[in-house]
């Protein structure tokens, strides 16, 4: 079992993630995404591919991507920041050598008069398609082989005469059963007393019954005060942290919607002049609570911590007069989380 990270599947996992990734040192390679198709002139499938663009230019965002790392691997900074120096002082050691050095999966690296070069290697590098090419079209053949045909044998007709004796009995039957149903209509029937069934009350449902089975609502769906408490009380005291006990309580986020495209302009209206919560990450171990807890602390934003059914959320607390909607949600997809998903206010 590997305890160190493989930074080169790391590379590869965030340029599929993220469609970038930098090298300290050398610059910042940024991959496109061509979708599958097919082309009936060459009779060819073409799966989705991946392939990069190298730009010597630094965009110092070597930190953002050991960030992500960490937080989707959950393997400390210091292994990854290590693993990243070691592969940057191999291509270096390689390239002052022998002038070239091929980095896996991308291409060859190379250094003339200072200036780095990159030539792209043909490979589809796409996670889900890594390295597969076009496949060609084939007609499908039908092999059809008519059956062998049979002469079915002729069955000879069964005599009149036995046939009218088993619909006969079957009459004599049917005939008993219509007596004995008239009988029972003639026989002088009895009143019957039952026993007078005691009817319980149906009680009334009170606040305790409710929170005994509570009723679990979907993430996009806004919940109310009534509904906070509800799940509130499926969650054990023991399990939650000080942090976590802090917030529980907090009547100010009642609302929660899911946030997307097309309603975040409507979203614009609602929030006005209310605080306002962006949701990044869900966790059932508290300990990747508390680790994202960390980082979005040490990025200076404001941290928001509540208990929700078995999962621990961790948000971003922000003015919405101060900053717009859009721009805070654009800023954390790209450096934490792409799936950040639900706004509370």
């Amino acid at each position: 079992m590997h305890t160190e990270p493989e930074i080169n599947y790391l590379l590869l996992w965030h340029l599929n993630q993220y469609k970038w990734i930098e090298l300290p040192g050398f610059g910042i390679w940024r991959a496109q995404e061509q979708k599958a198709y097919i082309d009936h002139r060459t009779q060819h499938v073409f799966p989705s591919a991946l392939s990069v663009q190298f730009d010597p230019i630094p965009a110092d965002q070597t930190a953002n991507m050991i960030d992500h790392m960490e937080l989707e691997t959950g393997y400390a900074k210091s292994d990854l920041e290590n693993k990243l120096a070691d592969l940057c002082l191999y291509l270096s050691e390689s390239i002052r050598k022998k002038g070239t050095v091929f980095f896996e999966p991308y291409g060859n690296l190379s250094k003339k008069n200072d200036e780095m070069y990159f030539e792209a290697q043909q490979i589809n590098l796409h996670d889900r398609f890594f390295g597969l090419k076009e496949l060609a079209l084939q007609p499908l053949v039908l092999n059809y082989n008519s059956p062998e045909t049979y002469k079915t044998p002729i069955i000879p007709i069964t005599n009149k005469k036995s046939r009218s004796k088993e619909f006969r009995y079957l009459f004599i039957a049917l005939g008993i059963f219509w007596l004995i149903f008239i009988l029972l209509l003639m026989c002088p029937s009895g009143e019957r007393k039952f026993p007078e069934v005691e009817q319980n009350p149906i009680k009334p449902l009170t606040q305790e019954t409710i929170i005994k089975e509570p009723v679990i609502h979907d993430q996009k769906t806004p919940l109310t005060n009534q509904d906070t408490q509800v799940i509130a009380s499926r969650i054990p005291e023991n399990k939650l942290t000080i942090a976590d006990t802090s917030f529980t309580n907090q009547k100010e986020f009642q609302k929660e919607i899911s946030v997307n495209e097309k309603n975040i302009n409507e979203i614009n209206q609602l929030i006005q002049n209310k605080p306002c919560v962006i949701i990044v990450g869900s966790f059932k171990k508290i300990n990747n609570a508390n680790r994202l807890a960390k980082t979005l602390t040490r990025k200076k934003y404001k941290v928001y911590r509540e208990p929700y059914l078995d999962f621990h959320r961790v948000g971003v607390q922000f003015d919405c007069l101060k900053k717009d909607l859009q721009t805070v949600l654009s800023e954390l997809k790209t450096t934490f989380n792409p799936d950040c998903w639900i706004l509370k206010y």
